[in-house]
């Protein structure tokens, strides 16, 4: 049975624009973007701040560093942030589903500081959104979905996990997640209405299973 959805969070409750980010480093720095991509991502910083493989406290610092000291702080949270925008038709559908939700990203923990300030309408969209980092593994990395279940306690069996990339959605099947590849916010809606729990406990009623799943009450579920 279905007990709670994961979502992952850039190109599905989010548009990710990476160019956007790069646009606004270069812009507050005044270093050329090729510069920019090479020190933090082409170099290998940024996946391993993705993978725990840095202090979490030290991740800004770094950047900072490497950023030759041409940013404060708060601008290089503000342009870090800048490269998602979420997309509100998700995030209300989202907020409507009757089960706890979760988010699952591969970030680091500057994404993670985001989600306290320009990107907390995100952040309380779920009960809690989980990066890479925390978990030291990145998807499609199976071992990423086997700590992820973990990490909430929960039986892979229990969750439904919604992602845009289809090696993800796969390696998480693999691990027995069921999982399933985001096309648009109609498709979405379908497929949690298909995916919700039975009343009975029978398992998960879904399209194309021969029974329409029973209708369950409406259960309110608190956001932090």
């Amino acid at each position: 049975m279905i007990r709670a959805v994961v979502f992952d969070v850039g190109g599905v409750v989010c548009t990710f624009d990476p160019d956007r980010r790069l646009d606004a480093l270069a812009r507050e720095t005044g270093l050329e973007r090729a510069y920019i991509h090479h020190a933090i991502w082409a170099s290998g910083l940024e996946e391993r701040a993705e993978v725990g493989a840095l202090p979490a406290v030290g991740v800004e610092r770094t950047l900072l560093d490497v950023l030759e000291g041409r940013i404060d702080a708060l601008a290089l949270r503000r342009a870090w942030s800048s490269a998602f925008t979420a997309d509100p038709a998700v995030c209300a559908l989202v907020m409507s589903v009757e089960l706890p939700c979760f988010a699952f990203t591969n970030n680091g923990p500057m994404f993670t500081n985001c989600l306290a300030h320009e990107l907390a309408p995100v952040r309380r969209c779920f009960e809690r959104v989980i990066c890479s980092w925390q978990l030291r593994a990145r998807k499609p990395d199976p071992v990423a979905f086997e700590r992820l279940c973990r990490e909430l306690c929960r039986a892979p069996q229990d969750l439904l996990f919604i992602d845009d990339n289809a090696d993800n959605v796969m390696a998480a099947r693999s691990v027995g997640l069921t999982a399933l590849v985001y096309e648009s916010v109609t498709r979405l809606a379908e497929d949690l209405a298909a995916h919700r729990p039975s009343r009975c406990g029978g398992g998960v009623g879904a399209a194309g299973s021969g029974a329409a799943p029973e209708a369950v009450p409406a259960i309110p579920r608190a956001r932090r």
